[in-house]
């Protein structure tokens, strides 16, 4: 047990870079495992606790040489340690049968070959359902370059399965890890999964990926038309994004580490995506390409739609009800639904759905009332956004940025923090 647990401190660090969730919160510490290895994993609309997974890795050998990965075979720096499919699959076990689990998810380096890695997690998850009767939730990593029988055995053994993509774009990709095929490697075996999924009814969760945000000089842009062609025609159930961070033993070791505020602003546009049937060409990107840091793009969208604001909540239909900053899915929902013998009139009854009023009173009217901004300070606060200037907050902690307290929820320490305000337009000119 003593020599599985060092393991697991080796191989549960290593697996860091794998991010799990578009949203993540506090770590739970697993009595005798290191924090690394547990993941509490949360997706846009769900409800309840978190997802508690064991997030490790079968090997961190790798002969691979990507230039922003730790594990990359010229690395020197890095402790090597392998798990036996055995091994990792009673480890995993004694959590889950302490509770301490909800689920593993999987993932190895690329040691020898794609499909020689990949026989080893294929074997770890086949003790599990096979041996075990392990019936919870296992998330596998594919590697690039694997065969389609080893896709076809982790589709059949997984509830969901991920590959990453890393780039937006085939270009990109080569400035990073010239020995991966965008299209070839990865994007190729997508298509394998999609078709698993869609002719066998294998993978209840779908398949998903991951783009490392900032370690080229990619654009928000590029990243997010990816995003779309993705959820559009592989039909992805999740697009994530990982901040790039530099590694000592790799070449960009001294690259400055990608500000978690890019990451969370992409995690905002891609729910307009993905949640709130929003198009690509309506992403409020700047003339650079990149998202305005300094405010939730779902606001600084609706700053640029004069014309289609204030919306009448007790008449729009639902999908205008998306549209307006402070409203989302589950208050949308609930105005619907009360709405018919219960007109809103006030703030106060309006932020009862759940509605976030600070952003959503300039945007909006009740029975007729309109409670924002006149209409030159919001202009004003849109022809800022493209600016794209935020103030600093005075005394503010603004290096402990929590990555995800999403969906469009302004962490306690973000730009524009939550105050005692009138209107948005007060914190637009913060």
């Amino acid at each position: 047990m003593e020599d599985a647990l060092g393991k697991l401190k080796v191989l549960g660090e290593g697996a860091q870079f794998e991010v799990a969730s578009s949203s993540t919160t506090g770590r739970r510490k697993i009595p005798l495992a290191p924090a690394a290895a547990l993941c509490s994993a949360r997706e846009p609309g769900q409800t309840g606790p978190s997802t508690r997974l064991l997030r490790v890795l079968q090997t961190n050998k790798c002969d691979r040489g990507c230039t922003y990965c730790p594990l990359r075979r010229q690395n020197d720096n890095v402790e090597r340690s392998t798990f036996k499919p055995d091994e990792l699959a009673s480890l995993f076990l004694q959590f889950d049968s302490r509770r301490m689990v909800d689920g593993l998810f999987l993932s190895s380096g690329s040691d020898g070959s794609p499909d020689a890695a990949m026989q080893e997690v294929l074997k770890t998850a086949a003790i599990l359902r096979e041996k075990f009767r392990y019936t919870g939730y296992i998330h596998l990593k594919i590697l690039p370059g694997s065969s389609y029988e080893m896709v076809e055995e982790a589709a059949r053994l997984a509830n969901r399965v991920s590959l990453n993509l890393e780039t937006p774009s085939a270009e990109r990709l080569d400035e990073v890890s010239g020995e991966k095929s965008f299209f070839r490697d990865i994007v190729m075996r997508m298509e394998w999964i999609e078709k698993l999924r869609r002719e066998r009814g294998w993978l209840p969760a779908g398949q998903s990926t991951q783009l490392v945000v900032g370690v080229g000089q990619e654009t928000d842009r590029e990243i997010l038309k990816t995003s779309s062609w993705l959820y559009r025609d592989l039909l992805l159930n999740r697009v994530y994004y990982g901040a790039f961070s530099p590694a000592s033993g790799t070449p960009l070791e001294g690259q400055a580490a990608t500000p978690a505020r890019r990451q969370q602003r992409l995690y905002q546009s891609d729910w307009l995506l993905s949640e709130y049937g929003f198009g690509f060409d309506e992403l409020p990107f700047k003339a650079d390409g990149g998202l305005p840091l300094g405010i939730d793009p779902k606001v600084a969208w609706a700053l640029g739609q004069p014309a289609r604001f204030p919306v009448e909540v007790n008449r729009a239909e639902p999908e205008e009800l998306l549209r307006v900053p402070g409203i989302g899915p589950l208050s949308a929902r609930r105005i619907v639904a009360l709405r018919r013998e219960f007109p809103f009139k006030t703030l106060e009854s309006l932020k009862k759905t759940g509605a976030v009023v600070s952003r959503a009173r300039d945007f909006i009217s009740l029975n007729g009332r309109y409670f924002g901004a006149p209409a030159e300070l919001l202009r004003k606060a849109g022809e800022k956004v493209l600016l794209d200037r935020p103030g600093s907050r005075k005394g503010g902690n603004t290096s402990g940025l929590r990555q995800l307290t999403l969906p469009f929820e302004w962490p306690s320490d973000t730009i524009l923090p939550p105050r005692q305000t009138t209107s948005l337009a007060d914190l637009a000119f913060d």
